[in-house]
């Protein structure tokens, strides 16, 4: 009985000692699981901030900025699930930069996309339609020729009354003026008292010596488009009595220049 009776005692004891030794481990367990909870939370939070980071800075590249964003956000939110009832700075950190990548590689992705747009809209307007250029193309080259000759004009009006000194007195007065986007016309008015058979022989002259005024009117059309931009140029000499009859009529064009010399 006595030996039946220790051995009883001794099985309570160690039954004891179990239960006390079950009840330390589990009482240690929940400590040491929030603890692995928040090492793990805290390393997919600095993950997180790291690709956060580097979405952000290759925003610009349009597909490393998405990819590093989506990684941080998925990192970000794991970080933040695995330890809920603590506080998450890096976790919430890395989940926020993510958001910012996100949202700076779509405004890139608007902003190329718009540039492009305008880009292309301003490729097509440039483009000729039918082998002929545009409205606008035209009318600007239009306005430069139009431009171009009017200052040709207004350059050469102090050379008018050298030009009117040259023929002694014969002729009583010069003008120079545009005619449409590639003429400039020199009108040669004589005096009263140039009589009708003199204005006859004078445009005998004159056609005897067009060839001599075509060459000395050459740098002056070389010049026009030179300096000036005229294309196909051409410069017309007229000469009037003094009741506005016109005697003779002489146009020097580049093609008659460049025949001459």
């Amino acid at each position: 009985m006595e030996n039946s009776t220790e051995e009883i005692s001794r099985i309570n004891e160690s039954s004891g000692s179990e239960l006390e030794t079950a009840q330390l481990t589990n009482e240690a367990l929940p400590e040491e699981e929030p603890a692995k909870q928040s090492e793990k939370s805290r390393v997919l939070g600095i993950l997180a901030i790291v690709f956060g980071g580097l979405g952000i800075l290759l925003a610009f590249t349009l597909l490393f900025g998405l990819l590093f964003g989506l990684a941080a956000l998925v990192l970000g939110i794991v970080g933040l699930v695995k330890n809920s009832k603590r506080k998450r700075p890096l976790a919430l950190t890395g989940f926020i930069l993510s958001l910012v990548a996100l949202v700076t590689t779509v405004l890139f992705l608007v902003l190329y996309v718009s540039v492009g747009h305008q880009a292309l809209l301003k490729w097509e307007q440039g483009l000729p339609s039918n082998g002929l250029t545009t409205p606008s193309s035209s009318q600007s080259s239009s306005e430069a020729t139009s431009s171009g000759i009017q200052k040709f004009v207004a350059d050469n009006q102090a050379s008018i009354e050298q030009m009117k000194s040259g023929f002694g007195g014969m002729i009583s007065d010069v003008t120079l003026t545009a005619q449409g986007d590639n003429t400039a016309v020199y009108t040669l008015k004589f005096g009263s008292s140039v009589t009708d058979d003199e204005a006859s022989a004078m445009k005998q002259a004159m056609d005897a010596e067009k060839s001599v005024m075509t060459k000395e009117l050459a740098p002056e059309l070389t010049q026009m488009t030179n300096k000036y931009g005229i294309l196909n140029p051409s410069i017309v000499v007229v000469y009037e009595t003094a009741d506005g009859t016109v005697i003779d009529r002489i146009t020097v064009t580049s093609s008659s220049s460049n025949a001459t010399t």
